[in-house]
């Protein structure tokens, strides 16, 4: 296994592949980096995996959404591989009860009908209005979700539905932390990422404007300035 004192693993969210970090193409070029496509994970266990073939002794971990919960497990089962964790537009904690609702609504639908992937109509939810007339933006979504089978998003929603408080977990890891939000997500709120922030003592925490949630694509630039700044300082 090689040592690499760089080298970045992006993890992608729900619905989402390789092609969310595509505009931040600055930050790859920089650092030696793994793309992870969870695609083909049946559960948690199988994502954790994907992510242990990683070439590298240890690495940074960048999660986005979904990913950055898998981040944090991985982070805490796997301390050693470990260099920095990255929380983008990440939830914290257990899903709320209208969450977990909502997300077994989903599977019920999925498991008896074949999904399409996102409509413009639903990009319009998780993004910024000012995305909006972006066709690298909204058609990068469109596309990453209709690559999407029924039973791969009904895989992703069951692997981690079941979300743990691992903030006790990631304090006790002492590694540099950084959480980035949106200050318009719809999603993931500001005060969830404060309050994760207020429990952690080795965490920056970061909020970029005219943003939603789909923050690599949104605000790509932004991003990659936010992420350098915190990876150099490592």
């Amino acid at each position: 296994m090689q040592h690499s004192k760089s080298h970045i693993v992006f993890l992608p969210g729900l619905l989402c592949d390789a092609n969310l970090w595509k505009l931040m193409i600055d930050l790859s070029e920089q650092f030696p980096s793994t793309f992870i496509d969870f695609r083909g994970c049946q559960n948690l266990e199988e994502m954790l995996d994907k992510i242990k073939e990683t070439p590298v002794a240890r690495f940074h971990l960048v999660g986005f959404s979904m990913g950055g919960y898998i981040a944090q497990v991985f982070s805490s089962k796997f301390p050693q591989r470990v260099m920095s964790l990255s929380l983008i537009a990440s939830t914290v904690g257990a899903l709320s009860d209208e969450s977990h609702r909502s997300r077994m609504q989903m599977i019920k639908l999925l498991q008896h009908s074949k999904y399409k992937g996102m409509s413009a109509k639903d990009v319009s939810k998780y993004v910024h209005e000012s995305s909006l007339g972006k066709k690298e933006v909204v058609n990068t979504i469109i596309e990453m979700s209709q690559s999407y089978t029924s039973q791969m998003y009904v895989n992703q929603l069951l692997a981690t539905i079941d979300r743990k408080d691992l903030a006790s977990e990631i304090e006790s890891l002492n590694i540099p932390i950084l959480i980035v939000g949106g200050l318009e997500d719809r999603i993931v709120p500001q005060h969830t990422l404060t309050r994760f922030h207020e429990k952690l003592t080795n965490s920056r925490l970061e909020f970029i404007g005219d943003c939603g949630h789909y923050i690599p694509l949104e605000r790509p630039a932004e991003l990659v300035k936010t992420l350098e700044s915190f990876l150099h300082s490592s």
